[in-house]
């Protein structure tokens, strides 16, 4: 990527969140202020609200960027932020891959995981993309579902998002 290319691309997304909060405003008619209401806005609307939405917000923007590609980095970039972090959990779902899910697809498969943890952790909200990127990754490189080392101390989180370090044996006997 040339130097050029690398400032449009960060002028764009400079621009992306003030031009995403304008089209939540403009087809929800809320008073959106922050960037995270107008997140929770649009993933708690209905498709009729995001229908065009991103072609529309391409005609907006001051720099030409392709609708696919706004859509792209909101997906797998900038709504990251108002997840969960996994690297707390990657151990968690570790163990959960252990058990023997049947699925028709590894998307189903992730689903189960995502439930399964939003279940036991209350207050948490994974990333789709990223907890499937683990699993996937986690599934080909090892060519079968499996645990980390079981003589290491994990890390764990309970539902208030207290931390402590404990054995498996501890955890799961």
């Amino acid at each position: 990527m040339n130097m050029e290319s690398s400032s449009n691309s960060q002028e764009w997304q400079q621009e992306f969140e003030q031009r995403f909060i304008e089209q939540i405003k403009r087809r929800t008619l809320q008073n959106i202020q922050t960037a995270r209401d107008a997140f929770y806005e649009f993933q708690n609307n209905d498709d009729q609200i995001k229908a065009s939405f991103w072609i529309e917000m391409s005609q907006t923007m001051t720099i030409n960027v392709p609708h696919k590609k706004l859509h792209d980095y909101y997906h797998n970039t900038w709504s990251k932020r108002f997840y969960t972090d996994i690297q707390s959990y990657k151990y968690e779902i570790l163990n959960l891959m252990d058990h023997k899910i049947k699925t028709d697809s590894v998307k189903q498969y992730v689903k189960l995981i995502i439930q399964n943890l939003e279940n036991k952790y209350k207050h948490t909200s994974f990333h789709y993309n990223s907890v499937y990127q683990f699993v996937n990754y986690r599934m080909k490189n090892t060519g079968k579902k499996s645990s980390p080392n079981k003589e290491k101390p994990q890390l764990m989180l309970d539902d208030q998002g207290s931390e402590s370090y404990q054995y498996l044996a501890d955890v799961f006997e």
